[in-house]
């Protein structure tokens, strides 16, 4: 080093990676989506439960008392409770199962034994299941 050039200082290390640095700008690029859905479905959810634990009556607040679990076993013992849960159940899995059941049987009628494209009239096991218009 005697002729007076100056030696370039090595550049500091990077904190992370490139690959671990990709990998932390997608999760950050989600924050706002997780931050929006914890407020719009998890504040709700966790704020219901907190809620159903105590006496929350809004036209009389100086009642508002730690009542536990009292309130899911005075639902336990509701007749309204069990009728709406028995409805509930009657149109969340009756259509369903039924829809299916009529759509396979109108697939089942409409193909031939030999597996031939159905035909435009109605094969005989559906002719009492077919609509009006389809029977002309």
């Amino acid at each position: 080093m005697a002729n007076g050039a100056t030696v370039a200082a090595p550049l500091a290390r990077p904190l992370l990676s490139r690959r671990a640095r990709e990998r932390l700008t997608g999760y950050v690029y989600l924050l706002p989506v997780g931050v929006v859905l914890g407020g719009t479905v998890l504040f709700p959810i966790l704020k219901a439960m907190h809620m159903s634990l105590y006496n929350h009556v809004l036209i009389k607040p100086q009642e508002y008392r730690y009542v536990g679990l009292a309130n899911y076993l005075r639902l336990l013992h509701d007749d309204v409770f069990w009728l709406s849960l028995e409805n509930s159940f009657v149109w969340v899995f009756g259509p369903c199962p039924s829809s299916s059941w009529a759509g396979s049987r109108r697939r089942s009628c409409s193909t031939s034994r030999s597996g031939a494209a159905p035909s435009s009239a109605p094969s005989r096991c559906c002719r009492g299941s077919s609509p009006g218009w389809w029977s002309r």
